[in-house]
């Protein structure tokens, strides 16, 4: 009895199994987080390039004469933030924009874009919930 209980304590092939079963959960989550990280990061990416890109084309629609409304500017970023290369959720997308109450520059209207959008997020089974991205942009444009 005592030799084959010796036998089995000095028996090491199941460790690396042992091993791996113990760090496996802990490494796993470290790349999901990592993943998730980088998620996030795109589409706070995203609303910038949203918020550059609408702010960009209410300047050029000014300078040519045409004047968009707030409403249309926010449902344009909107539109924009949907679009394939942003590969933002449109249910979770918000946009507005506003004139801001403090005109400092004469001739020049000054209005903020705001984008809001909620992340969801894959490691809710640890406890990390969605997370709201916000990223408001002044933009100038000529009043006159």
């Amino acid at each position: 009895m005592t030799r084959r209980l010796r036998r089995l304590i000095e028996d090491s092939s199941g460790t690396s199994a042992m091993e791996f079963a113990l760090v496996a959960p802990a490494f796993i989550v470290m790349m999901l987080g990592v993943m998730q990280v980088g998620l996030w990061m795109h589409g706070y990416n995203g609303l910038r390039a949203v918020a550059s890109e609408t702010s960009r084309y209410i300047t050029v629609e000014y300078q040519k004469g045409n004047r968009v409304s707030n409403y249309d500017a926010a449902v344009w970023a909107r539109n924009t933030a949907l679009n394939s290369s942003y590969i933002l959720d449109g249910g979770t997308v918000s946009t507005l924009v506003v004139d801001d109450a403090n005109q400092n520059i004469a001739g020049i209207t000054r209005k903020t874009l705001t984008v809001n959008y909620q992340m969801s997020s894959f490691l809710g089974m640890i406890g990390i919930d969605a997370l709201d991205l916000s990223f408001s942009r002044p933009m100038f444009v000529k009043s006159s």
